[in-house]
């Protein structure tokens, strides 16, 4: 859909946008089926190195679909990005009122798009997609609603683009560098994006939120109402920061919440250009019992440091 691909410049961008009662409604079934017995994380070093992999982790083979994170699990953030900006190959459409388009993927596969609107006008699309063949060895199966708006006539370009997955929704690769990964978004989450720039000379800048239940080798990761603002200037590093958002680990029974007292957008991360690595920038995360995790991105790596008894002291730091 839109004129430039930002998967192709750099795999790791992120996401605030309002949408519409679909979405509430299938966040709140997510959150009650799902996250409604979780508790606060403790604040322990192996718990703060968890929410490290979540929130911050090095985005190998950037130029590629197929960013790996610790554990060969691949980011949700980044995967849930990736999907949008595939999806939005297969919609490139000028949408007509009830229209039915049946297509087939570039790289195998079909989808088919249901719109009930023409196109510079909200619109809702409904998509399908049976083993559809993706840019970088991506294939995806499910279904989701789509809703297009904040329509730009300078750029002919919708601004807004909202997501709700109304079937499991799984992406599969098979790659040489990464070897096979399988990522499914459950039925019921959401991603919300806005675009906030589309010069592809840079700086493109967009905001997401998203609420996702996501299942990578039988491991289950979740974010609620999780927002990100990044900037990517092609020829430059890229930058991001959080805003809000429940961060889940240990199979969905424990959190961690970002510290909106921190304000990130003073110490975004900072990814190399050439190889994804995390060069800087730190988060902070709430933990039980006042505790706190910081995470530091310094040379190449992130690091996990913990307040475990909510004195602002980090006494606990990843070796």
């Amino acid at each position: 859909m839109y004129k430039f691909n930002l998967s192709l410049f750099c795999v790791a961008i992120f996401f605030t946008s309002a949408c519409g009662g679909g979405n509430n409604s299938s966040n709140q079934e997510l959150e009650k089926g799902l996250f409604s017995n979780s508790v606060m994380a403790d604040p322990t070093l192996e718990n703060g190195e968890k929410v490290e992999e979540i929130a911050a982790t090095n985005q190998q083979e950037q130029y590629s679909l197929n960013a790996v994170a610790s554990e060969n699990r691949p980011n949700v953030f980044f995967k849930v990005y990736e999907l949008i900006q595939n999806m939005d190959q297969y919609n490139s459409s000028k949408y007509a009122l009830n229209e039915v388009l049946s297509e087939s993927c570039e790289y195998g596969g079909s989808s088919i798009l249901t719109s009930d609107a023409e196109y510079r006008n909200d619109v809702n699309i409904d998509v399908v997609y049976n083993q559809c063949g993706m840019l970088g060895g991506v294939i995806i199966d499910g279904s989701a609603d789509m809703f297009l708006s904040d329509y730009d006539i300078s750029e002919d370009e919708y601004t807004k683009v909202d997501i709700t997955y109304t079937s499991d929704f799984t992406m599969k690769v098979d790659d040489e560098v990464v070897g096979k990964t399988a990522v499914t978004i459950l039925a019921g989450s959401t991603s919300e994006i806005e675009y906030l720039s589309f010069n592809i000379f840079g700086p493109i800048e967009s905001d997401m939120t998203i609420s996702v239940v996501a299942i990578t080798d039988g491991v289950r990761t979740g974010l609620e109402n999780a927002n990100v603002r990044s900037t990517i200037n092609v020829l430059y590093p890229l930058e991001m920061y959080y805003k809000s958002g429940r961060f889940y680990i240990d199979d969905l029974t424990a959190y961690a919440e970002f510290d909106e007292t921190w304000d990130m957008s003073q110490t975004p991360f900072v990814f190399d250009s050439n190889n994804g690595e995390l060069i800087g920038g730190e988060a902070r995360f709430d933990l039980a019992n006042g505790g706190k995790a910081k995470i530091v991105g310094a040379g190449g790596e992130p690091i996990t440091h913990v307040d475990a008894d909510g004195d602002g002291v980090f006494e606990l730091i990843e070796n």
